[in-house]
């Protein structure tokens, strides 16, 4: 296992604020609407565990993965077939496509655990406050490596960091 949460900083688009030596980010828009945030780091090989503190407005975020040479572009971010992830609202998304999972809301200030498992091509989200967690397959030929974190946000004031 190999616990890069040390090393992984965020990058972005505009309306968002990166802090707390790009570990930590705050959409910043006035106004709802869909932004992306992604890792620095491509993962192509190995067992990689990336936490996440949400902090604020949660509603309505995706956390997951996407192919670095071929990330979503256009809004909204999350309907690509690159993008694999779950919201945290109880929606999961595979090669850009949503179903429901059994995964219980998640609450400001939890923390949740994405392992990235490259060498068996596969997602697991843990909620660690909760215990809860939920797993995905992802099919290569969709996403291609070197995949990269990848979080889509909505709600205005969203606000997440790397701990």
């Amino acid at each position: 296992m190999q616990p890069e949460q040390g090393f992984e900083r965020f990058r972005t688009s505009p309306d968002v604020r990166l802090t707390d030596n790009d570990r930590r980010y705050e959409k910043i828009s006035q106004k709802d609407g869909w932004q992306c945030v992604f890792g620095i780091l491509n993962y192509s090989t190995g067992i990689h565990r990336i936490r996440l503190k949400l902090e604020k407005c949660i509603m309505n975020t995706l956390i997951g993965i996407c192919s670095r040479n071929k990330p979503p572009k256009d809004s909204p971010f999350y309907n690509k077939p690159t993008t694999h992830g779950w919201f945290t609202h109880d929606y999961v998304i595979t090669n850009g496509q949503g179903s429901r999972a059994i995964w219980p809301p998640v609450n400001e200030n939890d923390i949740l655990e994405l392992t990235i498992n490259c060498d068996e091509k596969s997602l697991i989200i843990l909620n660690e406050r909760s215990q809860t967690q939920n797993s995905m397959e992802v099919d290569i030929n969709q996403a291609p490596f070197p995949w990269c974190l990848l979080i889509v946000h909505y709600n205005k004031d969203n606000q997440m960091s790397l701990v």
